[in-house]
């Protein structure tokens, strides 16, 4: 509530990203829940609405049923009878995690808004204010679901900057042809059917400007918890 209108205001808390972690923080810090609460209206970044434009001609085929939902609309049973491309900011994958997180050689902090290998430690921030010339990474990765189906993490940078030139990357004859060529070299000459990519994304203010591999490797699956007795 601004203090001086009385009137109710909308704010973002990148570190707050579900109704789950919004309940958590008010626990954690009761005096201030009379201050906080849910507001349920849905909002969609701009830059998800035009990356839509450009992957559903490229996954539609005839008969084939596409539904577009927002991450909270997503429930645990669609992994299991869908194919899933997501896209959006890295904090938000959702019922994603369990299967991403397990594959994923990369740890998002969202107080950072950094990356970190989790192999050797390295931690990649990003650079420069969002008003200005700035430099974020993002991650995206193909990998399958837990009945075989396919799944698509496409997401922004750690301060939600960059998912155009992402997606371009991606959909575009040149950049797919790149991005094809490493990951054949990163796979010893195959097309591999799981892999993830670190990426940095420059832009400048509301401009993306350029995205370019910086590591991309293949997805092993999981490692299977030993049995139990």
């Amino acid at each position: 509530t601004d203090p001086i209108t009385g009137r109710l205001q909308t704010v973002r808390d990148p570190q707050i990203n579900s109704s789950d972690d919004l309940r958590a923080f008010l626990a954690s810090n009761p005096s201030l829940a009379a201050e906080r609460g849910l507001r349920y209206a849905s909002m969609i970044q701009k830059s998800s609405a035009a990356g839509l434009a450009a992957i559903l001609p490229i996954v539609h085929n005839p008969g084939r049923r596409i539904e577009v939902r927002l991450r909270d609309e997503l429930l645990t049973d669609d992994l299991r009878g869908n194919d899933i491309v997501y896209i959006g900011p890295i904090a938000r994958v959702g019922p994603l995690a369990g299967s991403f997180d397990g594959r994923s050689h990369y740890r998002f902090n969202a107080v950072e808004s950094s990356l970190t290998d989790v192999r050797t430690g390295k931690v990649y921030l990003p650079e420069g204010e969002l008003s200005e010339h700035h430099k974020d990474y993002a991650l995206v990765a193909r990998f399958p679901g837990p009945v075989g189906n396919t799944i698509m993490v496409i997401t922004s940078g750690g301060r939600n900057a960059g998912l155009l030139q992402v997606i371009r990357t991606l959909t575009t004859p040149e950049g797919l042809a790149r991005f094809d060529q490493q990951l054949q070299e990163a796979a010893g000459g195959r097309p591999p059917e799981s892999f993830e990519a670190l990426l940095s994304v420059t832009g400048f203010k509301q401009t993306d400007l350029a995205a370019e591999v910086v590591e991309l490797h293949t997805l092993a699956p999981p490692v299977a918890a030993p049995p139990v007795g």
